[in-house]
C-alpha cells in the first residue's frame, strides 16, 4: 500500500476493516505486528475489524502475533466485531467450493497490550457460524463487548457438528475472560459443547468457566514454573516455554518472553466489623489463588 498518497489514512482503513476475505496461507513467521489502530463508531458498513477482515475455507494464519494495538468497532450495528487476528470466518460450507477444508488460525496471540471493542470482540476470531482449528493460540489483552466477549472465539452459532475446534489455548484478559461463545456469558455453556458446536481440548482460562472443557485457574497459577503444573498438557517442550514472573509464550517467535502477561489481578479486600474493642483487620489477596488462614 502506498502511503506517500495524501489520502492514505483514510484508504488505509480498507486495508483491516470491511468485509475482505482472504482465502490462503499466510506464515507469519514469527512476526510481530504494533501500532494497529482503528476507531468506529457509527460507520455499520465495517462491521469487521481486525488484522484479517476475514478469512475462508482452506485458509491458514500461523505464527503471528499482535501488540501495542487498539480497535474499536460500535455503533448503531449490533453485529460488529473485533479481533486481534481475524474478525469474521466466511461460511465456507455454504460456497460449494471444490475440495474445501477447515481453516486453521495456529501459534497467534494477542498481548495485554492490545485492547478490542464491538458488539463480538475477540482475541483471536470475533465470529463463526461454521468449523474452523484454533491451536496453540493465546490472548492476554482488554475486551469490551456489548453482547458476547471471550479470549478465543466470541460469537458462534454453528450448526451442530460443524463448530469452531480450540485446543492447547488460553485466555487471561483484564476481566477474566473465558475462550468461546457468549450466549450472554462471555464463555460456552455445557449445551454448547456437548451437542457439538464447539470442540474444546487443554484448555485454560484465568477466571471462571461455565463448562468442564475449559480449566479455570487463577492467572497467578498461569505464571512461571506453576504455568506447567496448572496446564500441564500444553506442548513445553517444542510449541510453548514458561516465563518467569509471566504467562506462557510461543517459541516461535524472537523475544518471546516481551509478549508474556506479567499482570495480576484485581486485588480484593475483605473487611469485618469490630468486635468490641478488638480491631479486625481485613483480609487482602488474589481470588482463587490467596490462602485464607484462621
Amino acid at each position: 500500500n502506498n502511503t506517500s498518497k495524501a489520502n492514505w489514512q483514510d484508504t488505509a482503513k480498507m486495508w483491516y476493516a470491511g468485509q475482505y476475505v482472504f482465502r490462503g496461507v499466510f506464515d507469519g513467521n514469527g512476526h510481530v505486528v504494533s501500532g494497529l489502530y482503528y476507531y468506529n463508531d457509527n460507520n455499520n458498513d465495517n462491521a469487521w475489524a481486525g488484522l484479517f477482515q476475514a478469512i475462508g475455507h482452506s485458509s491458514t494464519i500461523k505464527r503471528l502475533g499482535v501488540t501495542e494495538s487498539s480497535i474499536t468497532n460500535t455503533g448503531a450495528n449490533t453485529h460488529t466485531y473485533a479481533a486481534a487476528i481475524c474478525a469474521y470466518l466466511e461460511h465456507w460450507r455454504d460456497r460449494g467450493y471444490k475440495d474445501a477444508t477447515a481453516p486453521v488460525i495456529s501459534e497467534c496471540f494477542g498481548s495485554d497490550s492490545v485492547y478490542l471493542e464491538a458488539s463480538a470482540p475477540a482475541g483471536i476470531l470475533a465470529a463463526t457460524q461454521t468449523a474452523v482449528t484454533i491451536e496453540n493460540c493465546y490472548f492476554t489483552g482488554e475486551l469490551t463487548g456489548s453482547v458476547y466477549a471471550a479470549g478465543m472465539v466470541a460469537d458462534n452459532w454453528a450448526a451442530s457438528g460443524y463448530g469452531p475446534t480450540i485446543k492447547n489455548c488460553y485466555a487471561a484478559t483484564l476481566d477474566g475472560d473465558p475462550l468461546g461463545d457468549g450466549y450472554g456469558t462471555g464463555s460456552f455453556n455445557d449445551d454448547t459443547v456437548t451437542d457439538e458446536r464447539a470442540f474444546l481440548s487443554n484448555c485454560y482460562v484465568a477466571g471462571s468457566s461455565l463448562t468442564t472443557s475449559i480449566t479455570p485457574i487463577s492467572v497467578m497459577y498461569m505464571k512461571g514454573h506453576d504455568a506447567k503444573k496448572y496446564m500441564p498438557n500444553l506442548d513445553y517442550n517444542k510449541v510453548w516455554k514458561t516465563v518467569e514472573g509471566g504467562t506462557p509464550v510461543l517459541r516461535c517467535f524472537a523475544n518471546a518472553e516481551k509478549y508474556a502477561s506479567q499482570r495480576n489481578p484485581k486485588e480484593v479486600t475483605i473487611s469485618f466489623g469490630n468486635l468490641g474493642d478488638a480491631v479486625v483487620e481485613p483480609l487482602r489477596g488474589y481470588p482463587g489463588y490467596t490462602p485464607i488462614s484462621k
